[in-house]
């Protein structure tokens, strides 16, 4: 029974205490600081990621592909395709030179 009385004495305490509400005290000017100090963090973030790859990079980054794609497209073109596959074929023992398959054997 005691710990009834000492529960309900600790539940009165505890709405009194409820109802003494105190406002905190709060600088003016703290959110506004707050909020400069997060948004100046995002657009340092922005520039810091973009900074980098500026026009001018995208620019270059293309032209270097182009050139390494036409590069590899006339090397194609130059050399005879086919003589170059059968011989890959050869030398890694791929091709089907009126032999069976050791699959189906």
């Amino acid at each position: 029974m005691d710990s009834n009385k000492d529960i309900d004495k600790k539940v009165e305490e505890l709405l009194s205490l409820a109802g003494q509400e105190k406002e905190v005290p709060i600088s003016p000017f703290f959110k506004d600081k707050t909020l400069d100090i997060l948004f100046t963090k995002e657009e340092e973030e922005r520039s810091v990621i973009s900074g980098w790859f500026t026009p001018k990079l995208q620019l270059a980054t293309l032209v270097v592909v182009l050139l390494a794609n036409s590069y590899v497209l006339y090397t194609m073109n130059q050399s005879d395709y086919s003589q170059q596959l059968d011989e890959f074929a050869q030398a890694y023992q791929l091709s089907n030179d009126d032999e069976i398959s050791t699959y189906l054997k």
